[in-house]
């Protein structure tokens, strides 16, 4: 048994910042990491984690083998380990040493197929916020691929095989995105029903999809339909049908969903380019919440001078207008931003959030509607609408499917495996000097606090708009008596004026959360 080791704090710390200086070096096979570590004056680079490899742990150069070999390689590399479980391959630092030592080749042979190698070492050595290696680190995802591809093989009764498991889930990232975000993987059985779902053609279906289920739990020779997951159900049972539904129309329009944002304006700039084997849509659509910063406004103008299909803007009303009249876009005295409270007995809650919804989804199913030529409350019989949604890989728990079935979401920067930076990095390389905004209502409950300080700091016209709002709710009759409670924009439940910014990633996180994927892009 050879004891597998992870880096220590102070080796990966090491790392991290030699990497910095010299990125190309990470992406040279012939890297020899213990050395440099020496040089660098740290001759214990490793500790033991407690898990123990089978037999040796090597890897053969793959940089030049057909992807199946390669996939071979790397599911015998997993199931040479003994005791490697979720938890351990959630340690940055375990991950690293293996990413670093062994798998790093092949992941990258794999995975970076759009990627640049700069992207790569930024992955595995300066993302400071990798909480998760499924996620964040190609080599990781890699070795967790091969683990669950193990599990299911084994949990189908060699109905399914391992090495298809993995050629089929990196051929297709959005499903293996969607096995991620909807945590489908954790049972055996479940797994195996998701797979099938997603490896074989399915047969009807009735509007919720049960029919599916039914089959899928048939084919894996076990019902658990009723122990999954609700949301696991509708994961697997909408991205068939939503497949389907573009299959069987007899028309389908390509919409781009702008948010002026830093990924919808790349995405869009690159549907007009036809970069990555993007096509144009037919058109875009930019739902106007009325309260985005003016950078935006001005950023959205110029990017309608360099696109050749349309741009439509939609919107339900003033959202800032709203909120101080105390009502939503219908009238009705309720505010939809999901404001922090504190209720009249002195505890802590939030309010609903339904603005995404009546700011964002409702506007533009209605302009859908009309340019379909489709009347209010008839049914949508064959067209199906493809709404392209910028989103990458790095924020990929925002994908939703839509809550419409003649609406497909489709998340091109993420089948197309582009996160954040190598989208700035494009644009900054075709638009030197010119500045991406970030897309979001001025007064949003959910900005971190680097944004409520940034705009403090560098957009005055809208942080003191933002102070008055604040102030607003707490202090002008009407919005006051659509609350039950005083309200804030800040998770702090203090005034905006009187809160020292210092959690910048706790409403980041909230924002992954949104509802639909839309705001923030």
């Amino acid at each position: 048994m050879t004891p597998v080791m992870r880096f220590t704090d102070a080796a990966l710390a090491a790392l991290r910042l030699k990497a910095q200086e010299t990125p190309e070096t990470w992406a040279d096979p012939e890297t020899d990491f213990y050395r440099i570590l020496k040089q660098l004056g740290i001759s214990q680079p490793c500790a033991p984690t407690g898990i123990q490899a089978i037999g040796p742990i090597t890897l053969p150069p793959v940089t030049e083998y057909p992807r199946s070999m390669g996939d071979r390689t790397a599911l015998e590399f997993a199931a040479n380990l003994d005791g490697l479980l979720q938890q351990h391959l959630a340690d940055i630092n375990l991950t690293a040493w293996l990413s670093c030592i062994h798998l790093r080749e092949f992941a990258y042979s794999r995975w970076t197929q759009h990627a640049g190698s700069s992207d790569w070492v930024r992955q595995h050595f300066l993302d400071g916020a990798m909480n998760h290696q499924a996620r964040a680190n190609l080599a990781g995802r890699t070795l967790w691929l091969a683990q669950i591809a193990h599990k299911a093989a084994a949990a189908s009764a060699a109905s399914l095989q391992a090495a298809d498991i993995v050629d089929h889930l990196c051929r297709h990232p959005e499903q293996y995105h969607t096995a991620v975000n909807f945590n489908v993987l954790n049972n055996p059985v479940i797994l195996v029903e998701y797979l099938y779902a997603q490896m074989n053609d399915t047969e009807k279906h009735d509007s919720r999809g049960l029919n599916l289920a039914k089959a899928i739990n048939l084919r894996a020779g076990a019902v658990v339909i009723d122990a999954m997951p609700r949301s696991a159900i509708r994961a697997i049972c909408d991205a068939t049908i939503s497949r389907l539904s573009a299959a069987n129309a007899k028309r389908v329009v390509n919409v781009l969903s702008l948010g002026a944002g830093v990924q919808s304006t790349v995405m869009a700039l690159m549907a007009e380019e036809g970069y990555a084997g993007m096509t144009r849509p037919d058109f875009a659509i930019f739902a106007d919440t009325g309260w985005e910063p003016q950078t935006v406004y001005e950023h959205l103008d110029w990017l309608e001078t360099q696109l050749s299909y349309p741009v439509h803007r939609v919107s339900a009303g003033n959202i800032r207008e709203n909120i101080l009249a105390g009502q939503n876009p219908d009238g009705r005295s309720f505010i939809d931003l999901p404001f922090y409270v504190t209720k009249p007995d002195g505890k802590p809650t939030a309010a609903a959030r339904q603005c995404t919804n009546h700011y964002k989804i409702e506007p533009i199913r209605q302009f859908l509607r009309q340019q379909l030529n489709i009347a209010y409350r008839q049914p949508v019989k064959g067209v199906a609408v493809q709404m392209w949604l910028g989103i990458s890989r790095d924020e990929a728990s925002q994908q939703k499917p839509s809550r419409y079935r003649w609406i497909i979401n489709q998340f091109p920067l993420i089948t197309r495996d582009f996160s954040r930076q190598q989208l700035i990095e494009w644009f900054q390389e075709r638009y030197p000097g010119r500045n991406l905004p970030k897309s979001a209502c001025i007064g949003c409950p959910y900005h971190s606090d680097a944004a409520w300080a940034a705009m403090k700091t560098e957009d005055p016209e809208s942080w003191n708009d933002a102070l008055g709002v604040d102030w607003a709710l707490r202090n002008i009759v009407a919005a006051k008596s659509a609350i039950a409670g005083a309200a804030y924009l800040h998770r702090s439940r203090k005034p905006l004026s009187e809160v020292e910014f210092g959690n910048a990633a706790a409403a980041a996180a909230e924002l992954q959360a949104e509802c639909e994927g839309i705001c923030g892009i």
